[in-house]
Order: C-alpha cells, then structure tokens, then sequence
C-alpha cells in the first residue's frame, strides 16, 4: 500500500486519512511498489540467515559429537551410547531444520514488510512535489502510522501551506 497525498480540505489533516477498508485492499494489490529493491533486500536477508543458521547448527553438531565421544571413552557401552546420541541428533536435526526454514521465511517476509514501509513515503513525496510544481499548493501527504519518514511528510506539508498562502488561490 502507497502512502496517501490528498488536497487539502476545509477539515484538519487527521480527518484527511484515507478510509480503513479502503487501505486494506489497496494493501494487497501495492504491496511491492519497488519489487526489485525489496525482493532483493529480502534475498540479502535470507543468505545471511541460512549462512547464521548453518553456522549455528555446525557448531552444535560438532559439540555434539564431541560429547559423544568423551561420553564413549568413559564407558563400555559404545553401540548403546553411539545409538542414543544418533537419535538425539536425527532428532535435533529435523527439529533444528524446521526452526532454520521458520526462520528464512520469517526474515524474507519482515524484509519486504519494512522495504514497503521505506519506500511507500517515497512516492507520496513525489505524488506532492509534482503536485507543487504543478502549482496545487493545496495539496497534502498523509503517510500511515507505521511508515518512516513522518518528519518530512510534515515538513512537505507545512511547505505547500507556506507556498499556498503566498502563491495559492484564496
């Protein structure tokens, strides 16, 4: 979902938000607005969290099999003890790769979440200022409540209202 521009109205900004079932639907149909920058990010994100990952689970697997062996030198019961440890890292392995895959889809997933909350305000701001140039000093962005960027859609705004009470029609 963009970020909104509107004209400005008679009524204070606040009241100016768009409609929230129309911003649910408007969700979904804009949720990549820079599909190569965010999926790209995403991807970034996602290597570096399978290489964590692996990284992780290579140094448990190895401790592993270090306990095992210490466990085996002081004891008679290598086949018993080999196969209990066995089991114990089959088991580990498996649950260890469903938090690793839970966790790649959860960071891809966060990495296009927050490149849309970066780059939506972006093109509210460009929506403004061609609207500035065009003369439409009325016009105002209202961002959202999660996007970034609040400070200079507030600062846009009081812009246009500096250049509508000088330039604009009254």
């Amino acid at each position: 979902m963009m970020s909104d521009s509107k004209p400005l109205q008679d009524k204070p900004l606040q009241e100016d938000l768009p409609q929230r079932s129309n911003m649910k639907s408007r969700k979904m149909r804009n949720f990549l607005l820079s599909p190569r920058l965010q999926i790209t990010f995403g991807f970034y994100n996602l290597i570096l969290a399978i290489l964590g990952s692996l990284a992780i689970y290579g140094v448990i697997d190895l401790k592993l099999k270090t306990t095992l062996d210490v466990v085996i030198s002081m004891t008679d019961l290598e086949d018993d003890i080999r196969d209990l440890f066995s089991d114990a890292i089959i088991e580990s392995a498996k649950l260890a790769s469903g938090v690793i895959l839970f966790y790649v889809i959860a960071t891809f997933m966060l990495s296009i979440i927050m490149t849309h909350r970066l780059i939506g305000p972006t093109y509210a701001f460009r929506r403004h200022i061609a609207m500035l140039k065009k003369g439409m000093y009325r016009f105002r962005t209202v961002l959202r409540p999660s996007d970034a960027f609040e400070e200079i859609a507030h600062d846009l705004n009081d812009l246009s209202e500096i250049l509508n009470s000088k330039y604009g029609k009254h």
